[in-house]
């Protein structure tokens, strides 16, 4: 009777492997949901730039936990549309930040993924905000540079 029972058992565990879909297997939400690792499948072959914008892109997301392109974006527009001087300031930071950490080769899944970016953004974004002058003073992009190389 045990026997039966096993077979039973393993024939309903199969039929529960057929259902599920592997991991591996790509679907039509892979395309935009998650960590878009087909994206990142694509760019493994494609020149620096196109990685640097990809990293840099992904940066506006990582400070809310969001390893997303697509979610980056729309940080990024929000930030530009609420103040375009921050938002200029905040992106002279994270490329800054994301250009020394390639050039120093710092661990490639945190630079590809924006990790390490999103430090330069948020001190971009942090001395806009807590600096006594009034928007669009130039002045101010030399300190959002020398703090973002040393983040």
């Amino acid at each position: 009777m045990s026997k039966m029972a096993d077979d039973s058992n393993n024939a309903a565990t199969e039929s529960n492997h057929r259902e599920i879909q592997p991991v591996t297997q790509e679907n039509f939400t892979s395309y935009f949901m998650g960590v878009v690792a087909p994206l990142d499948r694509w760019l493994t072959d494609k020149p620096w730039p196109l990685k640097l914008i990809n990293a840099c892109i992904r940066g506006y997301g990582q400070p809310v936990f969001l390893n997303n392109p697509f979610s980056g974006i729309i940080i990024m527009v929000a930030m530009f549309l609420q103040n375009p001087w921050q938002g200029v300031n905040g992106l002279i930071g994270l490329v800054v930040a994301q250009l020394t950490a390639m050039l120093m080769k710092q661990d490639k899944g945190a630079v590809e993924s924006g990790g390490i970016a999103f430090q330069g953004l948020l001190t971009g974004l942090v001395i806009t905000a807590m600096s006594a002058s009034e928007d669009w003073y130039a002045p101010l992009i030399l300190p959002v540079v020398i703090c973002s190389i040393l983040r």
